[in-house]
């Protein structure tokens, strides 16, 4: 199943607004400038989904993981190498040395930064396309990227895959934001692309 360079170049934009709303977001939190880079928007199968995230080169990561239904099904991630992760939750618990290991504590400090960012992220993509979505309460994980990510997803799916990198340069912070759209919703997000030809796009978050 492929996308048609508008199509892809839409989606992208769509995207695009979402984490754009989340940056803006985790740069009040932090208080720091975030460097967001242009999304990739891709259509994949689960059996690619490890070579689409090659891009996350450390093996043991850290991340909050947001379950979204509705109009619009999937889930979205706030990705860290452990080391950034480290490095947030120590500035954020005001702590001098970063922790060797995440208690309790320290998860809930990075789950609460994750649940601001993703819900601003994906409250101003539902407000964009007038679609009615549902949230678990978020919850933190932490391993291999296989670990993170594929155990969540049905070995048969097909999925619209969108991740977007973000950087804290005057914190050494990098991570990524991670959008997986079920296939019902990538079928919605094109109905609604097609809207977007027949009419200018109005971005009123």
């Amino acid at each position: 199943m492929l996308l048609s360079n508008y199509q892809k170049d839409a989606l992208t934009e769509l995207v695009n607004i979402g984490v754009g709303k989340g940056s803006a977001t985790l740069n009040e939190i932090l208080t720091f400038p975030v460097t967001l880079h242009i999304p990739e928007v891709n259509v994949i199968h689960h059996s690619d989904l490890l070579n689409h995230l090659s891009f996350l080169e450390d093996k043991l990561l850290s991340g909050v993981n947001l379950n979204f239904s509705g109009d619009l099904t999937g889930f979205s991630q706030m990705i860290f190498p452990k080391k950034s992760a480290q490095k947030l939750v120590a500035m954020l618990m005001g702590e001098n040395e970063l922790p060797t290991h995440f208690d309790e504590l320290h998860a809930s400090s990075l789950t609460e930064v994750g649940n601001i960012v993703l819900n601003s992220l994906m409250g101003s993509l539902s407000n964009f396309l007038e679609k009615k979505l549902r949230y678990v309460v978020p919850t933190y994980e932490e391993g291999s990227p296989e670990y993170i990510f594929q155990r969540q997803i049905p070995k048969d799916a097909i999925l619209l895959f969108c991740q977007a990198h973000f950087e804290v340069e005057s914190l050494n912070i990098q991570g990524d934001i991670i959008i997986l759209f079920t296939l019902n919703s990538f079928e919605t997000l094109k109905s609604e692309v097609e809207k977007l030809s027949e009419e200018p796009l109005k971005i009123n978050l």
